[in-house]
């Protein structure tokens, strides 16, 4: 469900601020900016290119599938610090919306 917390943070993301500068003005933390933003992906409505570089896609999602897929944590481990938490859950969310579109 869209929010007006999630549409402020997607409204400065694509006025060019970037998710550090969006959790300072608004007082929240990056990852919650990044789950704001992830939704936007999960719906179609905010492109996996804007919000993360995808060359690292194939390895989050090959990680993905190798652990359970459905925790944050086991899949950052097994990543290693190349990746980060917000990097898995646009990936994440990028997957469920291309799930979503492909029934």
């Amino acid at each position: 469900r869209d929010t007006d917390t999630r549409q402020k943070s997607r409204e400065l993301f694509q006025m060019g601020e970037s998710i550090d500068q969006i959790a300072e003005l608004r007082n929240l933390s990056v990852s919650t900016i990044e789950s704001h933003l992830a939704f936007y992906v999960q719906q179609g409505t905010l492109s996996i290119e804007e919000v993360m570089d995808t060359s690292k896609m194939e390895t989050i999602q090959k990680a993905i599938a190798q652990t359970d897929g459905k925790a944050l944590s086991p899949i950052k481990e097994f990543l290693g610090d190349g990746y980060s938490y917000g990097e898995i859950r646009m990936a994440m969310a990028y997957l469920a919306y291309e799930r979503s579109t492909s029934v």
